[in-house]
């Protein structure tokens, strides 16, 4: 019995997803030791790519919150360095492709071999940051 179909999750209202970002916000730009974050992009094309990559297995995805130590000041490239004094822990979203049963897809097995070989494209994540690159 599959545990995922692809239809989980439900749309939201316009004004309720407003009111939840607003209490991000207030909440995420108290914490000093971490660099807020709003949101994160990821484009069409690297989905459609990571997609291509499951063999038309993935029913979804599921995303993942995470830190990665990053450059916190504006002119920031993200490049860490041991002198910067701007490196601080950042929000960040890995994605993470799944099949009806709920396993993350992370190989993707050879048809002509029958055997598991670890997939070129494992997951999403490192997408522009907003409020830098809204």
């Amino acid at each position: 019995m599959s545990k995922y179909v692809g239809t989980e999750g439900e749309f939201i209202l316009k004004n309720m997803a407003e009111e939840m970002i607003e209490k991000h916000c207030q909440f995420a730009e108290k914490d000093q030791t971490r660099q807020f974050v709003k949101a994160e992009f990821f484009g069409l094309d690297i989905f459609k790519n990571l997609l291509d990559e499951c063999e038309g297995k993935a029913v979804g995805f599921r995303i993942y919150y995470g830190l990665s130590d990053e450059n916190s000041s504006e002119e920031g490239d993200n490049i860490k360095s041991k002198q910067d004094q701007n490196i601080k822990p950042t929000p960040r979203l890995i994605i993470v492709p799944v099949d009806t049963h709920g396993t993350e897809l992370t190989s993707i097995t050879n048809i002509s071999t029958n055997r598991s070989v670890a997939a070129k494209k494992f997951a999403l994540g490192k997408g522009p940051l907003c409020p830098n690159e809204c």
